[in-house]
């Protein structure tokens, strides 16, 4: 399809296609085809739409862990800096909580990362 058929199709406008389209195709999504006698941009999804799907966003949440886990640890860190109060204690053990949350997560999109290559 093209731009202008996208749109009719989905009920868009021409700019919000081309936004998606470029997002479709920076994340592998889609891709350019070429047809004899057409002068537009022609897209097509890909044939293995789901699996790129999934690799990317298992991706995508492995790098959303890994920040906030550095963030995370940034805090704490911080934190042994002050003085010991229950308040900064209540605070470190909520921030330990939400560290192992964290690997937790990371350890299953570690696995679905692994078994989407295999």
């Amino acid at each position: 399809m093209n731009l202008d058929e996208m749109k009719e199709a989905l009920g868009k406008s021409k700019t919000a296609m081309s936004n998606a389209t470029r997002t479709l195709l920076d994340y592998n999504l889609i891709e350019r085809v070429w047809r004899k006698g057409e002068r537009k941009d022609l897209y097509k999804a890909k044939e293995d739409l789901y699996h790129k799907f999934m690799k990317t966003y298992v991706r995508r949440w492995l790098d959303a862990i890994e920040q906030q886990k550095n963030n995370l640890n940034f805090i704490e860190n911080k934190l042994r800096g002050l003085s010991n109060s229950e308040e900064r204690v209540f605070i470190e053990e909520k921030i330990h909580e939400a560290i192992l949350f964290h690997k937790s997560l990371e350890e299953v999109f570690e696995q679905l990362n692994h078994h989407e290559i295999e």
